[in-house]
């Protein structure tokens, strides 16, 4: 009883400073506000716009010799399509987060996972405009306006589907506790789906003949899959260099 009291009298004149505890992405009231505002952001485009996404995805395997004007934007339609891309930026910025954390690349006992989500969905948003500018220029070298025009439209498409696909995902990587990485397969199964679908859209609207698939194949590597690779090293760098700052 006398040792009993003596310890407890010691941790009263020293205390012993507590362990952090691992940050848990479901505690953090940011994350929900971010997963709501996503919910109803698509809930929003779903129920305005979902005339207009449903003949774009019946339209996206006929490609046509010009644009007709019947399929053309207005001006709604074109925000909802920019909210969905930056909806596909916040989710991957998340997604990708969250397998941080689930590898201790970050220092998850911290409660500031906001800044890593923000740094995050700078670099994509930062890596979108550069890759748009970069097809315009290439495009505008080699190949007419409206077939740059085409693709852009259809790329714009798949990175809106992904705002979408990519919900669900973020969900469950959050609030789903498994021993098997779901949202990290089937993000991965999505991005490598949707880039499948890159792949036949700049096929059908650039090299239409099988004398250019040579020259798909070095169009496809250098604007697509080179920036991917460059995007994810720049990434793990940034992330040591938020590591250390934060």
């Amino acid at each position: 009883m006398k040792v009993g009291c003596l310890y407890i009298m010691q941790a009263i004149a020293h205390p012993i400073e507590g362990l952090p505890f691992a940050h848990s992405l479901k505690a953090n009231d940011g994350i929900a506000c971010v997963l709501l505002v996503c919910f109803l952001l698509t809930a929003y485009v779903l129920s305005n716009d979902k005339r207009y996404l449903t003949q774009q995805l019946r339209d996206f395997f006929y490609t046509r010799e010009r644009s007709s004007i019947f399929n053309q934007q207005t001006a709604s339609e074109m925000h909802h399509r920019l909210l969905l891309i930056l909806q596909t930026c916040v989710l991957t910025g998340l997604l990708f987060l969250n397998y941080n954390i689930n590898r201790h690349a970050v220092d998850s006992t911290q409660s500031n996972v906001l800044i890593y989500l923000l740094c995050y969905t700078g670099i994509l948003l930062v890596f979108l405009l550069l890759k748009w500018a970069l097809y315009q220029f290439i495009n505008w070298i080699f190949f007419d306006k409206t077939k740059n025009q085409m693709w852009l439209q259809s790329y714009s498409f798949i990175l809106s589907i992904l705002g979408i696909l990519y919900f669900p995902l973020a969900l469950i990587a959050v609030y789903c506790n498994s021993s098997v990485p779901i949202s990290e397969i089937g993000s991965l199964s999505a991005f490598v789906f949707m880039n499948f679908l890159l792949f036949y859209k700049s096929f059908s609207i650039f090299f239409n003949n099988m004398h250019g698939f040579f020259y798909l194949i070095v169009y496809f590597c250098t604007l697509e899959i080179l920036p991917i690779l460059i995007l994810w090293k720049g990434s793990i760098l940034i992330n040591s260099i938020l590591t250390l700052k934060i």
